[in-house]
């Protein structure tokens, strides 16, 4: 198959009406599984005959067996959902094995694939979470490329998690909105440390600019002041934003980066070290 338009949105939207299994799995091009990665998603999926298997990659220190968590009722769904984000699951859609009548019904709204893993989640009725070291994904390098696009699909996301959390009723809740704009939060620093950094052709006035764009955007101020009692979380990098003020963002960047490369093993520098 070949898409002319080079997007990966449409890339993803022929592949996936060209398909005739089953079950979909979408990969990024620098993915790779493991030879058992295949079985056990397939297993995970007739065991508990779930729409949506998502794999969920432990950290290193983290058990590497197998294991299997199940989210069947809504209550499931919805916090197991917050839960998923604190560990950035829901990222990506890829990796997930879905029911293809489910992919297609998702992929029908969008193919981007942060908002197709969204979609996905919340169309689905049983969706198994499978603990699992077979996938392998190249995490992006610090700070990156600069990608004139990563905060615009940073917002569309937020956008679409907070309408989410709004129709599952967790809008009032205090502790799942909090872990809601700390995502969101995470988001924007990465974003503003690749435009401060970013490789790429840009000014410095232009890169000012858009970082001035982002601690303006009323999204952003929404998360500061749901998360001003726990801005130690994020280091250097609350403040700037909190004051608006883009050049702090530039100097913030650049001395988390430094420090977070060199220190962050030391105690005393965590409050430093770049989100990762």
């Amino acid at each position: 198959l070949s898409c002319e338009t080079g997007r990966i949105e449409d890339g993803l939207a022929t592949a996936i009406e060209a398909a005739h299994g089953e079950r979909l799995l979408l990969l990024d091009q620098a993915d790779w599984l493991s030879p058992d990665y295949l079985d056990q998603m397939l297993a995970a999926a007739r065991e508990r005959s779930c729409e949506l298997v998502i794999p969920f990659t432990p950290r290193e220190d983290a058990p590497r067996s197998a294991r299997l968590q199940l989210l069947a009722t809504d209550a499931e769904l919805h916090h197991g959902a917050v839960d998923l984000l604190a560990e950035e699951v829901l990222q990506s859609a890829f990796g997930m094995l879905a029911d293809a009548s489910l992919m297609r019904a998702a992929a029908q709204s969008t193919t981007d694939p942060g908002l197709l893993a969204l979609d996905l989640f919340d169309r689905a009725s049983c969706v198994a979470v499978l603990e699992t070291s077979s996938l392998h994904r190249d995490l992006p390098v610090w700070p990156g490329p600069l990608d004139p696009a990563r905060y615009e699909r940073c917002e569309r996301q937020h956008e679409r998690l907070l309408a989410l959390f709004a129709a599952w009723g967790l809008a009032a809740d205090e502790e799942s909105m909090t872990a809601l704009h700390r995502h969101h939060l995470v988001g924007v620093i990465r974003c503003i440390e690749n435009a401060c950094l970013g490789a790429g052709h840009l000014s410095s006035i232009e890169r000012r600019q858009r970082v001035q764009d982002m601690i303006d955007d009323h999204l952003t101020r929404d998360s500061i002041e749901a998360l001003r009692s726990s801005s130690g979380e994020f280091g250097l990098m609350f403040a700037p934003i909190a004051r608006r003020s883009a050049a702090a963002c530039f100097l913030g960047a650049r001395i988390r980066g430094v420090v977070g490369r060199v220190f962050a093993p030391w105690p005393f520098a965590r409050p430093f070290a770049t989100l990762s």
